[in-house]
């Protein structure tokens, strides 16, 4: 959200850590970051809604990584080819879900098949590259030190 203020939209607002009870401050020229599903309530409560992701494609052409599995230690073939596994079932699963799971704010399936990359492809590594050098995180990791899962 920061990166989002300052660069693209480049304005300069006070930010406050609040309460859980936040939501009702925002009216008038308060804002607030909402996510989860406070977010999809908050479409019939407020006149401006941004979403994070295409702001961050509108400012940048690329997408934004909002997660990603990781981890600090080298993972074994076998570890990989079992999470590929269970993450290729529970994807063949979005249509089970959504329909065991309806939620009347917004339809869950069009967002876990059409809102949601559940791979890590060439783009989505630059946004997150990007994301990370406009943090002045060091992104020059040799190959030993960073690797994709594919």
């Amino acid at each position: 959200l920061k990166i989002l203020i300052e660069k693209y939209w480049k304005i300069a607002p006070d930010l406050i850590t609040t309460s859980a009870d936040y939501r009702n401050e925002i009216k008038g020229t308060t804002a607030g970051l909402i996510i989860g599903d406070r977010a999809m309530e908050q479409r019939k409560l407020s006149t401006y809604i941004y979403d994070l992701g295409s702001e961050w494609k509108k400012f940048t052409g690329l997408p934004f990584v909002f997660a990603a599995w990781v981890s600090n230690k080298k993972l074994s073939p076998l570890f990989i080819e079992g999470f590929n596994k269970s993450n290729f079932t529970g994807l063949q699963q979005i249509d089970k879900v959504a329909n065991e799971n309806p939620y009347e704010l917004f339809d869950l399936k069009s967002y876990y098949s059409s809102y949601i990359n559940y791979q890590l492809d060439e783009k989505a590594k630059k946004g997150l590259n990007h994301f990370l050098s406009l943090l002045k995180i060091d992104t020059s990791l040799n190959a030993e030190q960073i690797s994709y899962l594919k």
